[in-house]
């Protein structure tokens, strides 16, 4: 079994189209096309993106409460927020609440101050971040409601490179589209870079006998596109040709 390898190197930059972020872009290539009784193996040899996407974005950003018979939808600014900053944001915009942060057990007491029971409704966004279950509704006591779990700021513990080219890996967040490429662990800091090297050299058939376009999606672990609020990326693709023939 013989086979052939030549490498894509893809730089957002230069994308023929980008569908709306940076994260989501087409390229157009040579075309290779590959006789029968070959196979196209794709492999992501190296990554290099910048960690330049926020913890609270527009995926995740709004809360919905409801207290005296309103409803108020209230957005998040995007940014990053430790746990400090994101009960001093809510306290300034949430005028009606006390917001204290437990340091100690990194949670959140939420008060109102017109002594009237709330809810935080479950189709708010921001649930987790907050220290409760998505799709809940919470309703307080007391006139107080704490978050039963932590404040939890780390929302993209993981990116995920995709494309459209069906590679039969799995993403449990989309487990019909198996078109992910590789999961990369997010362990920097933010604003640097992340950087990732295919240790076990990784590849997948994509049975498959010609190639002329990719399109490459960023997104985290729950399938959402990532903005990396204009900055670019840049990835290497293998192309291993293999004759099954021989």
């Amino acid at each position: 079994m013989s086979s052939d390898s030549i490498q894509i190197h893809l730089n957002s930059k230069n994308a023929d189209k980008y569908n709306y972020l940076t994260t989501d872009c087409d390229f157009q290539l040579p075309i290779i096309d590959i006789p029968e009784q070959h196979y196209i193996f794709v492999s992501v040899v190296h990554a290099v993106i910048p960690y330049t996407f926020y913890n609270i974005d527009s995926t995740n950003n709004v809360l919905n409460y409801s207290y005296n018979n309103t409803t108020f939808n209230l957005q998040i600014t995007s940014g990053n927020y430790n746990a400090v900053q994101l009960a001093s944001y809510l306290q300034t915009i949430m005028g009606s609440f006390t917001i204290t942060y437990d340091i100690i057990r990194n949670k959140l007491l939420f008060t109102n101050n017109d002594s009237i029971n709330f809810s935080f409704l479950s189709s708010s966004t921001c649930l987790t971040l907050l220290g409760f279950v998505s799709n809940t509704t919470y309703t307080s006591s007391s006139y107080k409601l704490t978050s039963p779990y932590v404040v939890n700021l780390l929302t993209k513990n993981c990116i995920c490179i995709l494309s459209n080219l069906q590679t039969g890996n799995i993403n449990n967040a989309d487990k019909y589209n198996g078109s992910i490429l590789c999961s990369i662990p997010v362990s920097g800091p933010p604003y640097s870079l992340i950087t990732y090297t295919n240790s076990n050299n990784f590849r997948s058939n994509l049975y498959a006998n010609n190639l002329n376009e990719i399109n490459i999606k960023i997104t985290d672990s729950n399938n959402n596109l990532i903005d990396l609020n204009n900055c670019y990326w840049s990835i290497t693709l293998q192309i291993d040709i293999v004759n099954f023939s021989e």
